[in-house]
C-alpha cells in the first residue's frame, strides 16, 4: 500500500531564498492571510539583519584599514625621528667598530640599529664572483665539458692566481 501523495499537500516555496520557513509556518500558511503577513514581516526582518551584517562587515574593514594606516603613520614618524637623531650624532672615528656603535645606541635608535646590524652582517668579499665565473666559462668549454670537478676547480684557481705561480 502506497501512503501519501493525496494525504499531504506540497510545501510552499518562499519567494526569497533567504527566508527560513519552519513546519509551524507551513501549517499556518495553509490556514490564512495573517500567516502570509507574518512571513512577509520575517522576510523584512531577515533582509534588515542581512543589510546590518553587511554594513557591520564593511565598517569593520574600514576600521581595520584605519588602524593599519595609523600604525604605519606612527612607524613613519618614529623612523623619521630616529634618522634626524642619528644625523645629529657626532661622527665616530674611522678606526672604531660600527657594530659596537649600534650596540651602544640600540636603546636610542632601535629601528636603525636593527637595520644597520642586518646590513653590517653581510660578508664582504675581495674577489668578484663575475670574474671567477668568466674564467670558469673560458676553461669549461664545449670541448672540455667532461672535466672532473676537482680538475675544473684546480684550473680555475691556477688561471686566477697565475701571476703568483709563475
Amino acid at each position: 500500500m502506497y501512503v501519501g501523495s493525496s494525504a499531504t499537500q506540497p510545501l510552499p516555496v518562499p519567494d526569497d531564498p533567504r527566508t527560513v520557513v519552519s513546519d509551524a509556518d507551513t501549517e499556518a500558511a495553509r490556514g490564512g492571510d495573517d500567516v502570509q503577513e507574518q512571513q512577509r514581516s520575517q522576510t523584512v526582518e531577515a533582509e534588515e539583519l542581512l543589510e546590518q551584517s553587511l554594513m557591520d562587515s564593511v565598517f569593520k574593514k574600514v576600521d581595520s584599514a584605519q588602524r593599519v594606516n595609523d600604525v604605519s603613520n606612527q612607524f613613519d614618524d618614529m623612523f623619521a625621528n630616529e634618522v634626524s637623531m642619528y644625523l645629529k650624532q657626532p661622527v665616530i672615528e674611522r678606526a672604531s667598530d660600527p657594530l659596537q656603535y649600534w650596540k651602544d645606541n640600540k636603546s636610542l635608535l632601535p629601528l636603525l640599529s636593527t637595520v644597520a646590524r642586518d646590513l653590517l652582517a653581510i660578508q664582504a668579499t675581495n674577489c668578484s664572483s663575475e670574474r671567477v665565473n668568466s674564467v670558469g666559462g673560458q676553461i669549461i668549454t664545449d670541448n672540455r665539458h667532461n672535466l672532473s670537478r676537482t680538475n675544473a676547480e684546480t684550473l680555475i684557481w691556477a688561471r686566477h692566481n697565475r701571476e703568483f705561480i709563475c
